[in-house]
């Protein structure tokens, strides 16, 4: 999805779950956050990378990693205190509205979809109301893990945005250049070349979803 999308998308489940108006708020930038700092991480934006040959790589291999992140980044935001628990729950939820929506195509078709050819899949009805779907299905298996302390995320009392340094030193340095988005601009007319069969990439995004929110 576009990030206005997931902003929209993600306070959408958040007010849905009865998460006060300033975490919603909260959440909703950073959810956006993916896109500035995993620009490049296909994974992180549910999609299949490209092996040097240009083809998709294993699909199995990068839904299960898919599934793997999102474990990974449940199990930081229980761990971790509330301003960056309010980053890691906007990284899963965005993760959960991009599977949603890519559906494990890979990045240089969505990219192709949305500036060159169409339909864009990040308009589509029936994947922003799946991402509705998915983020409160993530917002359940939360509550479920934090329990009693699920109240508290979902009042967020003294939560704020981290600063740029404090999410540097989070994530790291931001991902989302110009030269960056240029280069993948430029791979999108080579890939549209290739022949579609070899092209087109789709996961079984329930069952990623299950493995993403299973616990053990």
């Amino acid at each position: 999805m576009l990030p206005f999308l997931h902003r929209w998308v993600t306070q959408r489940a958040l007010r849905r779950r009865g998460f006060a108006p300033s975490v919603v708020h909260l959440v909703g930038e950073t959810s956006r956050w993916t896109d500035w700092y995993r620009w490049s991480d296909n994974i992180a934006n549910a999609s299949t990378p490209l092996g040097p040959n240009g083809l998709p790589l294993d699909p199995d291999w990068a839904a299960s990693a898919c599934s793997a992140l999102l474990r990974r980044y449940l199990a930081r935001m229980e761990a971790s205190p509330l301003n960056e628990q309010l980053v890691w729950l906007g990284f899963a939820l965005h993760l959960a509205e991009d599977l949603a929506s890519h559906q494990g195509r890979t990045d240089i078709e969505h990219t192709a979809q949305v500036f060159l050819i169409f339909p864009n899949p990040d308009w589509s009805l029936a994947g922003i109301r799946r991402g509705l779907t998915y983020g409160d299905r993530v917002l359940q298996a939360i509550s479920q893990r934090l329990g009693a302390r699920f109240a508290e995320l979902q009042i967020g009392s003294g939560g704020r945005l981290l600063t740029r340094a404090e999410a540097d030193a989070l994530l790291g340095p931001r991902d989302f250049t110009w030269p960056n988005f240029w280069r993948t601009m430029l791979a999108c007319r080579r890939y549209l070349r290739t022949p579609r069969h070899l092209r087109r990439v789709r996961w079984d995004c329930e069952q990623v979803l299950r493995n993403g929110l299973a616990t053990s």
